[in-house]
């Protein structure tokens, strides 16, 4: 009797896919209640609802508020949080830049303008941008477990802004808030969320002040740190940002390379008289997944951009 080889893999491969199915409901839900947790949280500041607000941070949270002192754990979150009464934090105009998932943990880079002012005074609105990592729990629910923003600030590569607190009368200088950025890019290129994280863009003299402990830090998170002298300006991000500036590459691994490769190409384009179209619009879009930016946030930023292909 001949060997019923279709009927054999037929039998190995249904449980494969059977896996892999299931796999993939498991990550559709644990998405799913991220988005919920997401929704809650921004909920929670609408309404007002402070101990709801608490309830969504991980017990081992860290806040860094733009112009605050870094705030460590549930309880001191709290007490900052709760130091409010009397004032409304309001946001609006909510835009999500980013959000990436990988297993266990995710983050979203967000911008919108808040307003921080006594109950029943009139809001006064300011632009912002903040960075959150939410870590998820044993029994699959996420908590946030970093808080970063920075209010009023445009700059390459730096994922900030956020929410506003008592603890943002007390003074941060902008040394230590670059330093507490580049920590928390470097931890999720060491966790694999994102492949190439950038510091704030800076003139030369200000990274001299800066890059011995960025590298320090860096290290401590298991993270590589390149200085870019000359950054790979692309569609994804006006050129005025970087020119004369200098700019941290986070990376592990082979991304660098994948990123000098990068640039050495679009310099042979333009070389070439070619760097134009579709071939222009390949480097930026390459750029970004090397950020690992969703691809509807590169077609976004393609589709925003003031340079002409």
């Amino acid at each position: 009797m001949k060997p019923r080889a279709p009927v054999i893999l037929l039998a190995i491969a249904i449980p494969v896919v059977l896996a892999a199915c299931e796999q993939y409901r498991s990550d559709v839900r644990s998405v799913e209640r991220l988005e919920t947790a997401i929704e809650e949280f921004y909920q929670a500041i609408e309404t007002n609802d402070v101990e709801g607000r608490l309830a969504l941070f991980a017990d081992e949270a860290i806040m860094m508020p733009d112009g605050g002192d870094l705030i460590g754990g549930h309880e001191d979150i709290a007490t900052v949080v709760r130091s409010g009464e009397g004032y409304q934090f309001r946001i609006d105009d909510l835009e999500r830049l980013e959000l990436h998932v990988d297993n266990e943990i995710a983050f979203t880079a967000n911008a919108y303008v808040y307003s921080w002012h006594p109950v029943g005074e009139e809001p006064q609105w300011h632009p912002t941008r903040n960075v959150h990592i939410w870590k998820k729990q044993t029994d699959g629910s996420w908590r946030l477990y970093l808080d970063l923003w920075q209010n009023g600030v445009n700059t390459a590569g730096t994922d900030t802004g956020g929410e506003v607190s008592p603890a943002s009368e007390s003074g941060i200088d902008t040394r230590s808030y670059r330093l507490g950025a580049i920590g928390c890019f470097a931890e999720m290129v060491s966790t694999g969320v994102k492949r190439l994280g950038l510091s704030a863009a800076m003139p030369p003299e200000e990274m001299d002040l800066l890059v011995e402990e960025a590298e320090r830090i860096a290290a401590a998170n298991n993270a590589d740190i390149y200085r870019e002298k000359d950054f790979l300006v692309t569609d994804l991000f006006d050129a005025s940002l970087t020119d004369g500036m200098h700019v941290l590459l986070l990376y592990t691994g082979d991304t660098l390379q994948e990123y000098l490769d990068l640039k050495a190409e679009k310099r042979h384009l333009e070389g070439a008289g070619r760097y134009r179209g579709a071939e222009r619009t390949d480097i930026a879009r390459r750029m970004g997944r090397l950020l690992s930016y969703p691809e509807d946030t590169i077609e976004r930023l393609l589709s925003e951009s003031a340079i002409s292909p």
